[in-house]
């Protein structure tokens, strides 16, 4: 994975997360699949980067008044059966960037929570169509 220069200040500010978090939610399938692709490389740049990315999500969602977490994400899935290569690859990255956030995750609890909120928005619904893009 390509590691970008300044990795360590984006880590120092969680509101850059935030951010790109929240771009994520754009309707342009440019501005989607760049951001995410850059979560992408943050989370996988350190363990701790989960966490991090965890916590951006967090207060993006308490500051958005959503109360589910990941929604964003999970809206970009639900609605990957446009006919648009940009939206089909911003869902890949979508779905690597789950996976690649849980994977370091030690606690069970914290685990365990980040994955009962996928599937109550309908996370095993939305895995068949990623599979078959990919």
């Amino acid at each position: 994975m390509l590691n970008v220069d300044g990795m360590n200040g984006i880590v120092s500010v969680n509101s850059v997360v935030q951010w790109l978090y929240a771009l994520t939610g754009s309707t342009s399938a440019a501005i989607v699949k760049t951001s995410v692709r850059l979560l992408l490389m943050f989370v996988c740049y350190s363990e701790c980067n989960s966490f991090l990315f965890i916590q951006a999500v967090s207060a993006s969602s308490i500051s958005k008044g959503c109360k589910k977490m990941y929604s964003n994400l999970m809206d970009l899935l639900k609605q990957s059966n446009r006919d648009n290569s940009q939206w089909n690859d911003a869902c890949l990255f979508a779905m690597l960037l789950i996976n690649k956030m849980l994977e370091p995750i030690p606690d069970q609890d914290t685990f365990y929570n980040a994955v009962d909120v996928l599937l109550e928005q309908g996370i095993d619904k939305v895995r068949s169509f990623v599979v078959l893009i990919g």
